[in-house]
């Protein structure tokens, strides 16, 4: 994998989306000589990614930016590209537990019914000229749009494009390999 190919080298490592940086924040404890890049639009999440980073001694740089619109003038190209992108979509927000509507910030949870997988298709079309060769993309998914979202990075070319179950055996997760 490219992991274990990588190990002696630096690999690089975006997070777009990170929130409180819980995903970026582990994969640079866990791959200590990683170079992390995390992107949030809120620079209020950003606040707290960059403390939770601090907190943990984490080696993570964050980056205020809104992915949606102009992130292409990044020249920097990632081993990995993650994110747990907003993947709900408005219409579901009736079926929602309202802990998590009343304490989860809705920039983060929620994407129009018009167009649920705007953040997919960003990600494979930015990902075609910033991810390695060899490199791969993981995302979280909102299930019920496993199979249109594994489309989406077949679609732009990827290969070896996996939807991966959770332990309730709903669709949660794409890993897009270049």
């Amino acid at each position: 994998t490219i992991l274990q190919k990588k190990e002696a080298t630096k690999l690089t490592i975006l997070d777009i989306g990170t929130g409180s940086g819980c995903i970026a924040i582990s994969l640079a404890k866990e791959i200590p000589k990683a170079k992390v890049l995390a992107l949030d639009v809120s620079l209020e999440a950003i606040k707290i990614a960059n403390a939770n980073a601090q907190f943990l001694a984490a080696d993570v740089h964050f980056i205020q930016n809104d992915f949606l619109n102009g992130l292409d003038s990044l020249e920097t190209t990632f081993d990995i590209i993650v994110s747990n992108p907003p993947y709900i979509a408005e219409g579901e927000k009736k079926d929602m537990s309202q802990n998590v509507l009343d304490f989860e910030p809705h920039l983060a949870l929620f994407v129009s019914d018009q167009d649920p997988l705007i953040f997919y298709t960003h990600i494979a079309n930015f990902g075609q000229n910033h991810l390695n060769q060899r490199g791969f993309i993981v995302v979280e998914i909102n299930s019920n749009f496993g199979l249109e979202t594994k489309e989406v990075f077949e679609n732009k070319g990827y290969s070896e494009v996996s939807l991966i179950k959770d332990f309730n055996e709903k669709d949660r997760f794409v890993l897009a390999k270049k």
